[in-house]
Formats: structure tokens, sequence, C-alpha cells
């Protein structure tokens, strides 16, 4: 599922289970971190795609099970005027 303005949206991907989640961690990661789930249940990261974007990833454990969330960072930061914010 995707979150978008709080909205959640279904996707047709089935969803990921533990072994592809850790597969997905494990390449994004760097090792001293990705090794510290098993002690701390959850691990906070960031990272860049050049060009892309950049992410913040969540790799947890809740209820026992294995979560991630990755939340998009625009390269550009949008002005005040942009969101219609005062200045």
């Amino acid at each position: 599922a995707l979150r978008r303005d709080g909205d959640m949206h279904l996707t047709k991907l089935p969803p990921m289970d533990e072994t592809s989640i850790m597969r997905f961690a494990r390449g994004i990661f760097p090792d001293q971190m990705f090794n510290q789930i098993k002690d701390k249940k959850d691990v906070d990261f960031s990272f860049a795609l050049d060009g892309v974007s950049r992410f913040r990833v969540n790799l947890f454990y809740e209820l026992n099970k294995m979560g991630l969330v990755l939340r998009i960072i625009p390269l550009k930061i949008p002005t005040l005027e942009a969101m219609d914010l005062p200045t």
C-alpha cells in the first residue's frame, strides 16, 4: 500500500514477505546499520538515488513481523510561496 496526502492506496503488487524485505533492506542499508535490526528492532536510515530523490527509511519489527517504510524527500525544497504559506 502507498500513502499519499494522508490517504492509503492499495497497489496491485503483492505484499512483501520478511525475506523480500530483508533482501531489499540489505541492498540499501550500510552493513553496520543493517546488523543493528536484530538487537534494536528498529533502525532509521536515509539514502539518495542520484537525480531521482532522497528517502528516509525505517526498518522495524512490530508484533514479531518485519516492516519497512520509505518516505520520499524531494531533491528540491519547495519555497514558502509554492506551498501557499505566509512569508
